[in-house]
């Protein structure tokens, strides 16, 4: 170990810097996982099948199958299979109706003296 290579940092810190040096584990590299990034792109490319039945025939429950076909889970095979077959990703809302404002309670000021 090079002591030069050492620098203070909070766990947090360390958490980040192996993120942003690619020594986090991902996707297959992950012990736990159950289904392999090939596994992955036949989930998204399959249109036809329920989430019911793809996850009967990967082994996995169906709200696995809706996070992957949502970009929640397997995210970065979602976004090359995104990129690969030049399609957009479901918007979480309609892109001409604006998010809804909060509505701020009136505050009114009145001109009374209390004697």
């Amino acid at each position: 170990m090079n002591p030069a290579h050492l620098k203070a940092g909070t766990a947090a810190d360390n958490a980040m810097d192996k993120i942003l040096h690619g020594r986090q584990p991902h996707g297959e590299m992950m012990k736990s996982a159950k289904l392999k990034e090939t596994d992955v792109f036949k989930i998204l490319k399959n249109k036809s099948a329920t989430n019911k039945a793809l996850a009967e025939q990967y082994h996995v429950s169906q709200t696995t199958i809706s996070e992957i076909k949502s970009g929640e889970k397997w995210k970065r095979t979602y976004d090359q299979f995104m990129k690969e077959s030049n399609r957009r990703p479901k918007l979480k809302r309609m892109p001409n109706k604006p998010a809804i404002a909060r509505s701020k309670p009136k505050t009114t000021i009145t001109n009374k003296t209390i004697i």
